[in-house]
């Protein structure tokens, strides 16, 4: 089997890891690089937080 196979089979099989759901904004020393929180940020607001790079983002969905 070709490096490149042993690689494309690897990244196939890589599981996401479990995302937590709070209702508070996350701090940025509690998390590692890659780890996802789902937050109810407030009326029908959500949030959904990623720490990459040191740095904490964020995207905003709002319900209807």
């Amino acid at each position: 089997m070709s490096e490149v196979d042993v690689r494309l089979r690897r990244l196939e099989q890589t599981k996401r890891t479990q995302v937590s759901a709070s209702t508070q904004q996350p701090s940025i020393n509690e998390m590692s690089d890659g780890d996802e929180r789902v937050v109810l940020a407030g009326g029908q607001t959500l949030r959904v937080y990623r720490k990459e790079f040191g740095k904490l983002w964020y995207m905003e969905f709002t319900g209807i």
